[in-house]
C-alpha cells in the first residue's frame, strides 16, 4: 500500500481495531481515487 503507515506512529491500542481496519480499507481511495 502506498500511504505512511500512521498507525505505527501511534501507541498500540490507541485507534480501536474497527476504525483502524476501516481507514485502511478506505485510505486508497481518499487517495488515489481508487474505490472497490
Amino acid at each position: 500500500m502506498d500511504f505512511p503507515p500512521i498507525w505505527w506512529l501511534m501507541p498500540y491500542g490507541f485507534v480501536p481495531d474497527p476504525i483502524r481496519y476501516w481507514v485502511l480499507d478506505n485510505a486508497p481511495c481518499w487517495l488515489g481515487g481508487y474505490c472497490p
